[in-house]
């Protein structure tokens, strides 16, 4: 085993189709989602349950499936459980496998490259949470939010800022929600006094 220590209530149909332009652009996945035909603007009026395709495969991207025996993440007790050989016990923290940095060191999202100091730099996880704690949790504050959303007549950013979330992939936290959807947060925010900042 590898011991380290570590450790505004209308939307400009223009602004809109700019963003999902752009979204589509940066490889969205606006085909993953499903969100009402008819919201383009606040004309029209949105139901929470519209959106229930999305918020369901949001969450489910969020709350990924444990991973496999041997697989980066699986817990393991010795390098010999895990695929890679590679079973890591950061100072405080169970163990588990991982894999060694991948040239450029992108480790992909929930995990970091830092320095083992005994095999070289490895993908350590990190704390990767943003909607809830598990995808039941995720599938009810979703669901809070743009019924907030809904009762302030903010159809269009609650549309915007839906079909963003389903585009990011998996966030971990905050700070990669607003990197990855922070225009179409804030225009939500600006029409919905309701819709809390400090969730999302």
């Amino acid at each position: 085993m590898s011991n380290v220590g570590s450790r505004a209530t209308s939307i400009p149909v223009r602004l809109l189709a700019l963003a999902l332009l752009l979204l589509t652009a940066c490889g969205g996945r606006l085909d993953a989602i499903e969100v009402p035909s008819n919201t383009n603007n606040n004309s029209a009026t949105c139901q929470a349950q519209d959106y229930q395709a999305a918020v369901v495969a949001f969450c489910e991207t969020q709350n990924p499936p444990a991973p496999g025996a041997g697989e980066r993440g699986a817990s393991c007790a010795d390098d010999t459980q895990c695929s890679s050989g590679l079973c890591l016990e950061p100072f405080g923290s169970a163990a588990y496998c991982t894999v060694p940095c991948p040239n450029g060191g992108e480790c992909g999202q929930g995990y970091s490259c830092q320095d083992s100091g005994t095999v070289g730099p490895v993908c350590y996880q990190g704390v990767c949470v943003y909607g809830g704690s598990d995808k039941a949790a995720c599938v009810s504050a979703l669901t809070a939010e743009i019924e907030e959303g809904c009762r302030s007549a903010c159809t269009g950013p609650v549309n915007g800022w839906v079909r963003c979330l389903a585009g990011a992939g998996r966030l971990c936290g905050v700070e990669d929600a607003d990197q990855a959807c922070g225009a179409e947060r804030g225009l939500l925010e600006s029409c919905c006094p309701g819709c809390s900042r400090f969730e999302w």
